[in-house]
């Protein structure tokens, strides 16, 4: 059997775990004569569930003797992992288990921003445990970065949703304390060599979350969702490049694909550019727009384009041009579940470059996303 104890399409961390299911999942393979068993439970630069040693610890346990008592298991390594701090960590443990019980499908197919345990009072009993769990550390250093690792998932979505769920918290502090817990999660995980790696990616995605970039006048005044290059995922074929007239310093761009290998088809920056909202789940553009070459700006500078007014849903993705080469998958940290039928105005800040949008100009022909915005109507 070849197992996930991992979800792999969440767009960023949220608080989750798999222990319960564990003792059930190795016990049923046990009964029906399995004896290989291998489990993708690896540890990536910004995704990660909660209790992961606990996880493994588990896990570990169980597959030499599946009879075990999980209870008494996870009792001891609660109370030597965390020691005095074990009594609020545990109450932590069971609470989150208890409010994934909410959800009806499984979780991997539900984004954070629509899970409904992950709500307000969620958020708001997670910090009664930490802090509970915190004060009975005491000066323990040790203790207090284990304690700060289960932090992680939540602080990132206190960040996330906490405006659109009314939470009010001193966010330079929570960005501050997760900055912290984080280069704590590389130093205990990951190999010397690939630190700083990992490191700058982990920091890239935390500087999207410090709002330090300022919404653009027009959009001051709403409910905006503002998403700059910082939170995009890259490829080799949308490189994220170094541009002093983007957003935050740094952008996506397309442009020859010959340098990776790719064939680009000549007409490529020939087409309309086009923009798509896409539902991954149901498999089906649920939106599309273009902007006829007449109206595409050639001062080769970024500008705002109107996407134009949809509903969303919990796993829609952000696509622009024909190709589908540039999408980004952003609309789950959008969607609210309490509002599904809500419609969001999107506007993206494009730079189309070179002779193809720009005649005369000697650049090359790229097509450059540094923002996208979602303004709830």
């Amino acid at each position: 059997v070849w197992d996930y104890w991992v979800l792999y399409r969440d767009h960023h961390v949220s608080p989750y775990t798999n222990v319960s299911s564990i003792p059930v999942n190795l016990r049923t393979y046990e009964k029906l004569g399995i004896r290989n068993y291998f489990v993708e439970s690896e540890i990536e630069p910004y995704a990660m569930p909660n209790f992961i040693d606990l996880r493994h610890y588990l896990g570990a346990k169980l597959m030499v003797d599946p009879s075990l008592n999980e209870k008494e298991i996870i009792d001891d390594f609660m109370n030597h992992f965390y020691g005095p701090a074990a009594k609020p960590m545990k109450a932590y443990l069971d609470y989150l288990e208890g409010r994934m019980k909410e959800e009806n499908r499984p979780l991997g197919s539900i984004a954070p921003s629509a899970r409904k345990y992950l709500d307000r009072q969620f958020l708001l009993d997670a910090e009664k445990f930490f802090s509970a769990a915190e004060k009975a550390a005491g000066n323990d250093q040790v203790l207090l970065k284990r304690i700060g690792q289960e932090r992680i998932p939540v602080d990132v979505c206190l960040l996330n949703f906490g405006k659109r769920l009314n939470l009010q918290f001193d966010r330079e502090a929570v960005l501050k304390r997760l900055r912290a817990n984080y280069d704590n999660y590389v130093e205990k995980y990951v190999l010397p060599a690939k630190r700083d790696a990992w490191k700058k990616e982990i920091g890239g995605k935390i500087d999207s979350l410090s709002s330090k970039i300022p919404l653009p006048p027009q959009f001051e005044q709403k409910k905006a969702y503002d998403f700059t290059a910082n939170s995009f995922t890259f490829s080799p074929v949308q490189q994220k490049v170094d541009d002093p007239e983007a957003a935050g310093g740094s952008a996506l761009m397309l442009s020859d694909l010959k340098k990776i290998g790719k064939e680009l088809d000549p007409d490529f920056h020939k087409k309309p550019l086009e923009f798509f909202v896409y539902d991954n789940n149901a498999k089906k553009t649920i939106f599309r727009s273009a902007i006829d070459k007449d109206k595409q700006a050639s001062d080769e500078k970024y500008h705002w384009y109107r996407v134009g007014k949809t509903k969303l849903t919990p796993s829609t993705r952000f696509v622009i041009h024909p190709s589908w080469w540039i999408s980004q998958n952003i609309g789950n940290s959008v969607f609210d579940p309490l509002e599904p039928d809500l419609q969001y105005e999107i506007w993206a800040s494009v730079k189309l470059t070179g002779p193809s949008y720009a005649p005369g100009s000697s650049k090359t022909d790229a097509i450059y996303l540094d923002r996208v915005i979602y303004v709830a109507d």
